[in-house]
């Protein structure tokens, strides 16, 4: 009888032991499957133009002028991402992206998620813009007169210099900073 009463104790810490495994399991699958969404999510957003507008966090303070929902989903990514979350910053000479802007830098100052300055570039030096307009046109069968195409909004999306950038973001150094950090992380062979 005693060995059967051990036998039953062991076999129930056993299976204290498995449901732990498996709650800790389903946590780790829950946590994965979150993040495999965020990165469907963020390449499609990469594959879109005008991509920093289009984040969650971003249309929360654009479209729905809503901070706390912003700030909410903002320290959710963060709770996911842990260290690698940033919010990003971007300046195209749009009044949208203004309000972007510095709806994020009030969230970083209030959470302590770093910033990051960024520029989507789609030519090389800002004259191209004109060339890169009429090749949009091409590519979607319009002319430049047609009012109803496809056109970016600014000449600004073209690759700014270091200097460039440091003086349109000179009064959040930090997110040139952290720029600067993440560049450096990455490996090119």
């Amino acid at each position: 009888k005693q060995q059967i009463e051990q036998g039953d104790t062991e076999l129930s810490e056993d299976l204290d032991k498995a449901n732990e495994r498996i709650s800790m399991l389903s946590e780790d699958l829950s946590d994965a499957n979150a993040r495999i969404y965020l990165l469907e999510v963020a390449l499609t957003q990469a594959e879109s133009d005008n991509s920093e507008l289009r984040a969650e966090v971003s249309r929360l303070h654009s479209k729905a002028d809503d901070y706390e929902k912003a700030k909410e989903v903002a320290l959710m990514y963060k709770d996911i991402f842990k260290d690698g979350f940033y919010l990003e910053i971007q300046d195209h000479g749009m009044e949208e992206q203004r309000k972007v802007t510095e709806g994020n830098i009030k969230l970083a100052r209030e959470t302590g998620i770093p910033l990051i300055a960024t520029n989507d570039v789609h030519y090389i030096k800002q004259e191209d813009s004109k060339a890169h307009d009429i090749l949009m046109c091409i590519q979607t069968g319009k002319t430049v007169e047609d009012q109803n195409r496809r056109r970016y909004p600014s000449n600004q999306f073209y690759l700014k210099s270091p200097e460039e950038m440091w003086d349109m973001f000179s009064y959040v150094p930090e997110a040139l900073e952290n720029t600067i950090k993440i560049a450096d992380e990455c490996n090119f062979d």
